[in-house]
């Protein structure tokens, strides 16, 4: 599972947990022509509408315990 935000462009950001091959069709979808798409989450299905993506954040997988770099 990866941790991902999505921005879009009206201000709002929507935070979810996907699996590799999720965001890597997501990815994949925000360069394409269709308006919209299918994004499988850990919670469910969600419908994005790509041309309103502004950013897509994603988090390094690694947990990191205390305080060093």
């Amino acid at each position: 599972m990866e941790r991902i935000s999505i921005g879009f462009a009206a201000g709002q950001v929507l935070g979810l947990r996907v699996e590799k091959e999720a965001l890597d069709g997501l990815t994949s979808a925000l360069s394409s022509t269709e308006p919209w798409y299918q994004l499988s989450t850990d919670d469910g299905t969600v419908s994005i509408r790509t041309d309103s993506v502004v950013y897509l954040r994603t988090e390094n997988p690694e947990t990191k315990v205390g305080f060093g770099l």
